[in-house]
């Protein structure tokens, strides 16, 4: 068997294949993923909200910084990210809302973690193992250009993996230790490369990691999954080589901790600059018949997404076509449409930017090695582009827990001053009375020793259960888009 060091590249790049993606295009790419979302819009359930109660908690001293809670229940290990939010609140809340403050900064880490991927790869395509083949009478691409091609792909990639489109676009620990993670791998790709901000870009990236709570499925990884796997196939004789073995360990180390706690996509996410990175290997050893496959469905699957978004939409606002509007009325009852001209700018420029790209795509330009990444990136911005302006209205009242906070508090003194006691319910839900209802919780003490005057409760929506001692049914209200459960509010009865 031929020793890994001396086993020539399968990759053979021309110079015509390296030319370079126009920055500002690179810029207008990130810029259509990382912003929509990014304002106009409340915390969505379950972990975005919960991260926001505990940030939001500490800035404004309802508990120590040392040790967050929400309605008296103590926060993870997650201190760093917590941290980072509830400063930003403090910072920017005279001037933004405390939702968009806290967002704010994890925007800025999803940048990190898309720059440091984009770092990643280009160092280790520098290698002299990740190089084409030379060409017998020249032409073959120059090293440093065939380096920064297969960085624009390993960009293009992660931003086309389907699992990071909403999880990198919340307020959450786990968006953290993504941006520690692609700093982690970027100290290891360019340690020879970069005898100082390598160490440092280490001895930052692993505190942050843990201080971030990092962990002691397959739609998910598309489409960076199938081809790093290629990848490892094609490389496979250069297993050893750092441009192989750096980022096949760390996407290794993260499948294996998301196998351990049972599958959970948090964990899985940490693979993706991993992944991305050799994801972008693959691209000059793909056969033209299989980057065309990869484009034909991107063209058809995203354009579809797009068509049934602006379905819905027109459907919602004009009427025609009836059915879509019938469907959103059922699942989203009391919902009603509200008309934004910039919101409707922006999905037209998108809508036409996709459609010169398929133009461009399935024309001649056909030489560039991230060309295959350029369809599956644009098609996730946007999709993402139209849910955050089309859809935004929609999706915030079925995912936000403002709709409920707004049926509950007519049956609830007002203000902060009142108790609201809520043992055993979920962080979300504890999050949002407090947050967005602005009251005081207790979700420690059992309904028998709380000092609070009124007591909410989540209830099957099938048989009412019984009132507990002491206490008597005020209302049972549902959350409009919620079809099991229902939140039971009861009120102390006078002493006598």
């Amino acid at each position: 068997m031929p020793r890994p060091d001396l086993t020539p590249s399968p990759a053979l790049v021309a110079q015509s294949a390296v030319q370079r993606l126009p920055r500002l295009a690179l810029l207008l790419f990130c810029a259509a993923y990382v912003l929509p979302g990014l304002f106009g819009r409340d915390p969505w359930r379950n972990a975005d909200i919960t991260a926001f109660g505990y940030m939001a908690s500490l800035a404004q001293g309802h508990s120590p910084w040392w040790a967050p809670s929400l309605g008296g229940l103590p926060g993870d290990a997650a201190l760093l990210p917590y941290w980072i939010g509830a400063a930003a609140i403090r910072l920017l809340g005279p001037w933004l809302d405390a939702a968009t403050a806290a967002r704010l900064p994890f925007a800025l880490l999803l940048v990190l973690a898309l720059v440091m991927t984009w770092y990643s790869s280009y160092h280790l395509a520098r290698t002299e193992a990740a190089r084409p083949l030379p060409f017998a009478f020249g032409g073959e691409a120059d090293p440093v250009d065939y380096a920064r091609a297969i960085a624009d792909g390993a960009l293009l990639a992660l931003m086309a993996t389907l699992g990071l489109l909403q999880l990198g676009h919340e307020t959450t620990p786990e968006l953290a230790q993504l941006a520690c993670v692609a700093t982690w791998l970027y100290a290891l790709a360019a340690s020879p490369f970069r005898p100082v901000r390598a160490p440092l870009a280490a001895l930052l990236a692993l505190p942050a990691l843990a201080a971030s709570g990092a962990p002691s499925l397959l739609w998910f990884t598309w489409p960076t999954l199938p081809l790093a796997a290629w990848t490892v196939w094609r490389w496979r004789r250069q297993w050893r080589r750092r441009h192989v073995s750096v980022p096949l360990g760390m996407a290794a180390i993260a499948l294996l901790a998301s196998t351990a706690m049972g599958g959970v996509d948090r964990a899985l996410m940490l693979a993706l600059p991993a992944l991305a990175v050799l994801t972008a290997f693959a691209l000059p050893t793909l056969q033209r018949s299989t980057g065309a496959a990869i484009d034909w469905f991107s063209v058809f699957f995203f354009s579809l997404a797009a068509i049934a978004i602006w379905v819905v939409y027109l459907s919602l606002h004009t009427g025609v076509p009836a059915q879509p509007a019938a469907n959103v009325a059922k699942l989203a009852p009391g919902f009603e449409p509200a008309f934004s001209g910039l919101s409707l700018l922006l999905a037209l420029a998108g809508s036409a930017a996709w459609v010169a790209l398929v133009v461009w795509r399935t024309g001649r330009n056909r030489h560039p090695l991230w060309k295959s990444m350029v369809l599956p990136a644009s098609g996730v911005a946007l999709g993402w582009l139209l849910l955050m302006t089309l859809w935004l209205p929609l999706l915030d009242y079925a995912r936000s827990e403002r709709p409920l906070v707004q049926r509950v508090a007519p049956h609830l003194p007002r203000g902060a001053a009142h108790c609201v006691a809520m043992p055993g319910a979920p962080l979300a839900r504890i999050a949002a009375i407090e947050q967005l209802g602005g009251y005081t919780v207790d979700a420690v003490a059992p309904p028998e020793r709380t000092r609070c005057s009124h007591l909410l409760r989540q209830e099957p929506r099938s048989g009412a259960a019984p009132a507990p001692a002491g206490w008597e049914l005020v209302a049972r209200i549902r959350r409009p888009t919620e079809r099991s459960e229902l939140t039971a509010i009861y009120r102390r009865r006078p002493a006598g």
